[in-house]
C-alpha cells in the first residue's frame, strides 16, 4: 500500500497515460521527502516512456536500493533508448494557448526552453487563439516584443512535402488554417524526445515542468526555476521600444519624487480558481499599512471595485495607469469588444512600472505577480508575495 498521497496519485496518472501529471506528483512527493526510492523509480519509468534513456538510467540508478528499479535498469540496459534523432533541421512552433497575457508569455518562455533542449529553431505564432491581437491577423507576439528569430509559420509551410508534426492532428493544412488540436493530458516533457520535424506547442509549456529535465550538458542544468526564467527572459524577450517609452513617460510624470510601493490586487475571474481571494487581498492591504504614508502606491489591478476601495482608503497616494478594469467575475480579456492589443500593452506597462518600484507586494497565485517577483528577486530587489509563486511549481492543471 502506498502511503504517500502524491506518489499514489502519480501511479494513478501513469496508468491513465498522463505522464506530465505523474511527473508533477512524483516531484511533489520528492519535495516532501527527498530520495524516495519509489518516486525516483517512477520518474525513471516516465523518462523511459518518453524516450529519455539517459535520464531514465539516472533515476533508476538513484533508486537502486529498490528491486523494481534494479530490474528496470537491467531492462533499459538491454534495450537502450537514447532518444529520437533527426537527419533534418527541427522546429518548435509556439502557439498562443488562449489565456491571460503573462500566461501566454510564460508559455513562450517554456517553448523557447524546449527549443534549446531539443536543438530546434523557435517559431512564435500568436494566432487565432490569442486574446491580445489587434484584429488584423498575423502574429500578435510582435505587437509587444521584438522577434526571437526570423522564422514564421510561412517558413514552416515552405518546407518540403511530407513534413511531420507532433502532436497528432497537426499537419501542413492544420498549420495553414491555424486549427487547434491536442491530446488530453499531454504535457511538456512528452515533447523532449520526439523525432518529428515540427513540435507544435499547443499545450502549456511550463518552464517549471521542463527544468528538472535539463540535461547536464546544458548551461542551465542545476539552476533553480527562477534562475531559468530570468535567463530565458534576458535572452529572448525584448519589449517594443514604444512600450518602454510609455513606461518611462508615466514614471517621470506620476511617480518621480517619492518612494514607490507597487501593489498587485487580483479580482474578476481569479476568484473562480482562488475562492479565498478576498482574504488574500485583505492580507495584501494589511501589508500596505506597514509602509510610511510618504510612499506612493502604484496599484496594478484588473478590478474596478478594488481600484475604488484603494482610492477610498489611500486617496491621492494611489497611482494607476489608465488600464481597462472590470466590475464582474469575468476576466477583462474575455469581454467581447475589448481591444486585445491595448489590453496586452497595458499589462506590460504596469509590469515594467512595478519592476522599477522600490518595493512590491502581490499575489503568488497570479502570473502578473509571479513574473514581477521572479525578475525583481533576480536583481535583488524587494518582493513579497502572499501565497507561493505558482510559476515555479509544476503545472497541476494538466
Amino acid at each position: 500500500m502506498i502511503e504517500d498521497r502524491h506518489l499514489a496519485q502519480a501511479v494513478a496518472y501513469l496508468y491513465q497515460g498522463n505522464l506530465a501529471a505523474a511527473d508533477a506528483h512524483c516531484r511533489r512527493s520528492l519535495a516532501a521527502r527527498s530520495n524516495v526510492a519509489e518516486a525516483l523509480n517512477l520518474l525513471g519509468v516516465i523518462a523511459a516512456l518518453v524516450g529519455l534513456g539517459a535520464a531514465a538510467a539516472g533515476y533508476f540508478g538513484q533508486a537502486a536500493a529498490l528491486t523494481a528499479a534494479r530490474d528496470n535498469l537491467s531492462v533499459l540496459a538491454s534495450h537502450p533508448r537514447s532518444g529520437a534523432s533527426r537527419a533534418t533541421p527541427g522546429y518548435v512552433l509556439i502557439k498562443a494557448w488562449g489565456f491571460g497575457f503573462w500566461s501566454e508569455v510564460c508559455h513562450v518562455l517554456g517553448g523557447l526552453l524546449l527549443a534549446e533542449l531539443t536543438g530546434r529553431s523557435p517559431v512564435i505564432q500568436w494566432g487565432r487563439k490569442c486574446r491580445f491581437s489587434d484584429g488584423r491577423g498575423g502574429d500578435a507576439f510582435g505587437l509587444f516584443f521584438e522577434p526571437v528569430s526570423a522564422l514564421t509559420v510561412e517558413s514552416l509551410l515552405a518546407l518540403e512535402d511530407g513534413v511531420s508534426c507532433f502532436p497528432e492532428g497537426w499537419n501542413r493544412e492544420a498549420l495553414r488554417r491555424d486549427r487547434w488540436s491536442k491530446r488530453p493530458g499531454l504535457g511538456a516533457l512528452e515533447f523532449l524526445a520526439r523525432p518529428e520535424t515540427v513540435l507544435v506547442c499547443c499545450v502549456f509549456m511550463g518552464v517549471a515542468d521542463l527544468v528538472p529535465w535539463i540535461p547536464p550538458e546544458h548551461p542551465l542544468h542545476g539552476s533553480s526555476v527562477k534562475a531559468c526564467f530570468k535567463a530565458l527572459f534576458d535572452r529572448y524577450l525584448r519589449p517594443r521600444p514604444e512600450i518602454l517609452a510609455a513606461v518611462q513617460e508615466f514614471r517621470e510624470r506620476h511617480l518621480a519624487g517619492a518612494p514607490v510601493l507597487a501593489v498587485h490586487l487580483r479580482g474578476s475571474d481569479k476568484v473562480v480558481e482562488l475562492p479565498e481571494l478576498a482574504a488574500v487581498n485583505d492580507r495584501i492591504m494589511a501589508l500596505i499599512e506597514t509602509v510610511p504614508e510618504s510612499w506612493r502606491l502604484l496599484l496594478l489591478t484588473d478590478d474596478a471595485c478594488l481600484a475604488r476601495e484603494m482610492r477610498r482608503r489611500y486617496g491621492t497616494r494611489v497611482v494607476m495607469t489608465y488600464g481597462r478594469r472590470t466590475a464582474d467575475h469575468k476576466g477583462i480579456h474575455y469581454h467581447d469588444g475589448e481591444n486585445g492589443a491595448a489590453l496586452g500593452r497595458e499589462v506590460m506597462i504596469d509590469t515594467w512600472l512595478a519592476l522599477g518600484a522600490d518595493r512590491f507586494i502581490g499575489n503568488g497565485c497570479s502570473n502578473v505577480s509571479g513574473i514581477i517577483d521572479i525578475l525583481r528577486s533576480a536583481e535583488g530587489r524587494e518582493s513579497l508575495l502572499v501565497l507561493d509563486n505558482q510559476l515555479i511549481e509544476n503545472s497541476w492543471f494538466l
